[in-house]
Order: structure tokens, then sequence, then C-alpha cells
């Protein structure tokens, strides 16, 4: 057999057979809910609700657990090393046997400071002193090669007006 084809047309129900309205009934009363502000019956008191404090990353704040005292297993001349600090990095405490901070890396530094700003970048870490005395002489250069150069422009502007005046008075003479 066939199945009736949705899409046709269809009479009319008669009106008997149409479905009537339930008839308006009064509303059942909602349940009674929670409300923070009324005063609530005698009896047991509800627990207090506890504020909500975040720690580090959202988590929940946790009160600290005691952590067991375990032996080092490194003998005590040699420092634990500290977590959290690349491997192959100084510790804060290392002294670099060659990092002396010579006088010479400033020298260099302020002849020529592209080589300085290399030094400073590559060795600040490593050679925090020698680091600092080739970028010491490298802004000493620049500060001095722009003192300079608005030297220069005040002595060319000077020139400028000086040879203007000398022509004016020249001209003013003949």
């Amino acid at each position: 057999m066939s199945e009736p084809n949705s899409t046709a047309p269809q009479a009319p129900l008669p009106e008997s057979s149409m479905p009537q309205p339930a008839p308006a009934t009064p509303a059942a009363p909602e349940p009674e809910t929670y409300n923070a502000y009324a005063q609530q019956p005698y009896g047991t008191p509800a627990p207090e609700p506890q504020p909500y404090t975040a720690g580090e990353y959202g988590q929940p704040a946790y009160p600290p657990q005691p952590q067991a005292q375990t032996a080092y297993p490194y003998p005590p001349q040699q420092p634990v090393p500290s977590y959290g600090t690349p491997y192959g990095y100084p510790q804060p405490g290392y002294v670099n046997p060659a990092d002396s901070g010579s006088f010479g890396w400033a020298v260099l530094g302020f002849f020529v400071p592209v080589a300085g700003l290399i030094l400073w970048l590559v060795w600040k870490d490593q050679r925090p002193r020698d680091a600092t005395m080739a970028g010491k002489g490298a802004l000493v250069s620049v500060i001095v090669w722009a003192a300079f150069v608005v030297l220069y422009i005040i002595f060319v502007i000077v020139i400028i007006v000086i040879g203007i005046s000398a022509a004016s008075a020249a001209a003013m003479i003949i």
C-alpha cells in the first residue's frame, strides 16, 4: 500500500471533531522556595555558606599541607640546584672567572659601538661585568657622536649667518 500524500489538500474537519480548549482550572500553588532574606522557622540553624576564596589560577585555596623533611642527596659542599632555572645557565651566586669587567671592552665599545651593543646583548647573562663595560662604551660613543652632530649643525648655522651679514655689510659699503 502506498502512504497518503502529505502535501495533498485535505478536507476540513467538522466542528464537532475539532479539539476544544480545556476548561480553565485554578493554577496549583507553586512550592515554596528558599529565601535567604526571609526569616526561617525556628529549629536547627542551616549551616552558614563559606566564602569562596580563589587560589592561584582560579583554583580553590586550600590550607598548606605539611611536607615531610627529606635529606638532600647532594654533598654539603655542592649547592642544591634551584628548580625553575633552565639547565646550563649560571645560578645567581655564580661568578664567571673570565668576567673581569676590563676597561678594554669599554674602549672597544666606544670605537665600534655596534660591536659593543652586540657584546652587551650576548654577554648580559653570562658575563655581566664585561657586558656592562662594552655597553657603556657603546652608549658613551653614541652620546658623544650626537653631541658632535648638534655642535656641527650649530657651527654651520653660525657660519651661514656670518656670511649673510658680511655680504649685506659689503653691499652697503659699495
